[in-house]
This record gives C-alpha cells, sequence and structure tokens, in this order.
C-alpha cells in the first residue's frame, strides 16, 4: 500500500509541473520540461554514424506553433513567420476583413443607404420644382394597412405631440411611400428612390416627373376623346328625340349660362352676361363671403387638382378671394333702388347677430354639378331650421321693397360654394363645355370645413375687385 501510495504521489507531481510549467519563469523550469526540450533536439545515435540532415519542419518549435512557447529568443528551435500564431498574419488578416467591411459599408459590394423620408419630404416642401399638391403619401395604419392620403394633408412634421387634435400627423417611420401623380417615385419595402437617386436609380427625379407627366397628357387626352364621343352621341340621341329642334335647348342654356356665372362672379367671359336681354339682367347680389382659410385651402386643392389633369381649365378656376356663397341676385334699376338695397343690409345687422348667438354656421362638405358643368361644394347649414328662416327674413324685407330692388333669380335657391365653371371660351378651347367625372371623383366626399354665418355682401356684378380680392360692394356688415 505504501509502494503503491508513493508511485502516485510522484505521478500527480510530475503532471502538475508540467502543467503549470508554462506559466513559470524559465529558470523555474523543471528538469522534465527540459527534457521535453531536449529531446526534439537532433542527436547521434551513435558516434561513427552521421548526422542526420535535420529539416525545418523538424526543427520548428511545436510550442510557438500553439502559442505557448515561454523561451522566445533563448528557445533553441526555430520560431517560423508564417505559422497561425503569428501576430502578423493575424493583423494582415484583419486588415483584409475591414477593407471588405468598408466596401459593404460604402455600398459596392451590399447594400446603399437610402434616403430617408423626412429628406423626401424636407424636399418637397422647399423645391419649388416638386408641387406638394402632385405628391401623395401612402401610410401604415395600425387599424386598416396602408392609407393614401395628400401630401398638403398632413402637417407637424418634427413636433406630434403639439399638432391640433383635427390635424393629420404621423411618425415618418410609418410612411411607405411617396407618389407623384399615381407613380411612387420613394418606396421603402422596395427601395426605390428618384427623388435622390440613393440606391442606385440612374434617372433624376425631374426628367422621371417629366416622364410621369407625359404618360398623365397621354392618357387623360384618351380619356378625353372617349368622353367626348359618349356626350356628342348622348346629345344626338337627344336632338332625335327633340324632332330635331336644337333653338329651345340653345335658349336654355344661355339662360343657365348667365345664371351660373353671375354666382361664381367675374372670373367668366362678359360676353356670356350680355346673352340676356338688357331688361333681365343682374346688377347686384346678396351673398356671404367665406372668410375661412382652411375652406379657401380645401377649395384651392381642389382647383389644382383638376388643372393636373387638364390645364386648359385653370382659366375656369374660381379665384381664392372670390368664394362666397349666394343668397340672391338682384337688379337696381336706379339711385332709388341702390339706396333701398343698401337700407336692407343695414338693417340686417341686428338679426344677423341674433342668428350668431345661435351659433349659425355653414358646413361645406361633398361636391355636386350643375348640369355637369358647373362644380360646387355642397353647404349644410348648422341648425337648418336657423338658415332657413334667415333666408326667408331676407326674401321678406327684398319683397317689401320697390319695384327698383328687382329679384332675378331664375333657379330655386340651392346654397352652394362654386368651385369651377367651364365658361364659353374655354368649351371652344376643350370643344366640350362638361366636366369629366374623373376629374374630381376621387374627391367626391371632401371635407371643405365650417363657415360662420357672420357677414353679409351687397355686391356689385362687375369684372372690377377689391384691394383683398373681392367683389366691390356697396355695402358689407360683419357681426
Amino acid at each position: 500500500m505504501e509502494e503503491n501510495s508513493s508511485t502516485s504521489d510522484s505521478y500527480l507531481s510530475t503532471t502538475f509541473q508540467s502543467a503549470f510549467s508554462y506559466f513559470l519563469p524559465k529558470e523555474t523550469a523543471t528538469l522534465s520540461d527540459q527534457k521535453i526540450f531536449d529531446d526534439q533536439a537532433p542527436t547521434l545515435s551513435d558516434e561513427s554514424a552521421e548526422p542526420e540532415k535535420s529539416s525545418v519542419s523538424d526543427s520548428t518549435c511545436i510550442f510557438f506553433e500553439k502559442g505557448s512557447c515561454t523561451r522566445g529568443l533563448k528557445c533553441k528551435f526555430f520560431h517560423i513567420q508564417g505559422s497561425s500564431s503569428d501576430p502578423l498574419v493575424t493583423r494582415e488578416t484583419r486588415k483584409k476583413k475591414a477593407s471588405k467591411n468598408t466596401l459593404a459599408s460604402d455600398g459596392s459590394n451590399g447594400k446603399k443607404s437610402m434616403k430617408t423620408a423626412i429628406e423626401v419630404i424636407r424636399r418637397i416642401q422647399w423645391d419649388a420644382m416638386m408641387p406638394g399638391e402632385h405628391f401623395t403619401i401612402g401610410y401604415l395604419d395600425r387599424f386598416v394597412g396602408i392609407v393614401e392620403e395628400p401630401f398638403s394633408r398632413f402637417s407637424n412634421w418634427c413636433d406630434l405631440p403639439n399638432a391640433e387634435q383635427d390635424a393629420l400627423a404621423i411618425p415618418q417611420h410609418r410612411i411607405q411611400y411617396f407618389k407623384y401623380r399615381d407613380t411612387k417615385v420613394w418606396d421603402r419595402k422596395s427601395r426605390v428612390d428618384h427623388v435622390f437617386g440613393s440606391t442606385g436609380n440612374t434617372m433624376g427625379i425631374m426628367e422621371f416627373m417629366d416622364q410621369i407627366d407625359d404618360d398623365h397628357q397621354e392618357k387623360m387626352r384618351r380619356k378625353y376623346e372617349e368622353t367626348s364621343k359618349k356626350v356628342v352621341a348622348e346629345n344626338a340621341a337627344k336632338e332625335s328625340d327633340n324632332g330635331g329642334d336644337s333653338n329651345s335647348d340653345s335658349d336654355s342654356e344661355d339662360s343657365e349660362d348667365f345664371n351660373v356665372t353671375v354666382n361664381v362672379g367675374n372670373s367668366f367671359s362678359t360676353t356670356v352676361v350680355n346673352t340676356f336681354p338688357m331688361e333681365n339682367r343682374s346688377t347686384h347680389f346678396l351673398s356671404i363671403r367665406i372668410t375661412e382659410n382652411n375652406i379657401v385651402h380645401q377649395a384651392k386643392m381642389l382647383q389644382d387638382h383638376i388643372v393636373g389633369y387638364e390645364m386648359a381649365l385653370s382659366e375656369c378656376c374660381m379665384k381664392s378671394g372670390l368664394f362666397h356663397m349666394t343668397i340672391g341676385m338682384l337688379k337696381l334699376s336706379s339711385d332709388a333702388g341702390i339706396q333701398e338695397a343698401i337700407t336692407l343690409v343695414e338693417e340686417m345687422t341686428p338679426i344677423l347677430e341674433d342668428f350668431k348667438k345661435q351659433d349659425l354656421k355653414l358646413r361645406i362638405s361633398g361636391l355636386d354639378t350643375f348640369g355637369q358643368r358647373v362644380l360646387f361644394g355642397k353647404v349644410h347649414p348648422e341648425p337648418e331650421d336657423a338658415f332657413w328662416e334667415l333666408i326667408s327674413i331676407i326674401q321678406n324685407k327684398i319683397s317689401e321693397t320697390s319695384p327698383n330692388v328687382e329679384v332675378t333669380n331664375k333657379f330655386e335657391f340651392t346654397p352652394h360654394l362654386t368651385v369651377m365653371k367651364v365658361n364659353r371660351a374655354i368649351t371652344r378651347v376643350r370643344n366640350s363645355k362638361y366636366l369629366p367625372s374623373y376629374l374630381y371623383e376621387a374627391h367626391m366626399n371632401m371635407d371643405f370645413g365650417v363657415q360662420p354665418v357672420n357677414n353679409l355682401q351687397l355686391c356689385i356684378l362687375e369684372s372690377t375687385t377689391r384691394h383683398d380680392g373681392f367683389y366691390s360692394t356697396l355695402k358689407e356688415i360683419e357681426v
């Protein structure tokens, strides 16, 4: 038992000394460790025998290859530069890897860095060559999925916490794409960027927009031709049903032309007004002026959308300073008639103040047309009973005046906000007097806003306007 215990202790002692010898200074290395190194040295098995020629591999330090040689320069075996433990080789390898990573980050061998949504937004905001009214944003709604809205509807891009309750403001990371007209110019998912070309798209944004415009004009031209053929066929069928007599229809259109023209203002040709006999021609009209900027903005956005399809229709748009709701058309025959009308408006001041206390307002929402020639926003009074009571009071006061104040309304009163009307000059240019529904059908449910009933205007029906862009007036009241 004592012999076995002695042998075991000797074996453990030798093993531990061999294992820890690499961490000890060379002066403390054991004889057994030195023997390992000495055994690798070339020896002569016999004094008379010739020494064997040692190869480089035979005299290479096996511990240096493992990275554990502790003798350094005093080691009797070769330390070959180029083995797996060589720090120079490792450093070179790292340099190669770093070079590859640099190429990948630059985009030579990997994906290029794509411009962000906010950078696209800023360019649309500040680049005059990129009209915001023709751009659409597609964003991710958490409940309904992808939603598209006009670029001009958004606000507070950098200050979402302070955005108003009814403002359309979204985080930038929800933006999925931008469209110019109906074509994507920046798409996060497919990595398309025609705005800056950051993902390798070679065609610049201006050239790309020109191409889209050309395709759009060609598409609209084809639609216009199809619509014109359809309208001509319908008119021919109507004339056939009327026995070929088109004079009565023409006369009625002249009447309609005149009545609608005076409703929308002086932005149309005066030759239309002259189609009416002198004795029936209106000279003045009563109206409520649109003073809410949001309503004007929405109406202009709709006009820009339509003009984007047909540039000729720009001459048919209501000017931003002329937006109003007509209450009634008048013919004032003399100075006495003018004075009576002015007195009538003055007497309406306390009455209008009473209705203001009832919070009488006009909600303008949705689109409709008069004969497919006049596009207007539908007016919904709130409260409706109060509005019709006000209209009744005005009509009764007019009826109490002398024959010098004559009502010249030709159609039943329909409260509306005129946005666009095709006049005769543009009809000749377009060879059509109709507004195709595809021009505005995307905005049929547009909500323009709310206008309080806080003013009454007695306007002169003439071509001149005031310095603020509204009609010249004989009398106006504001409450």
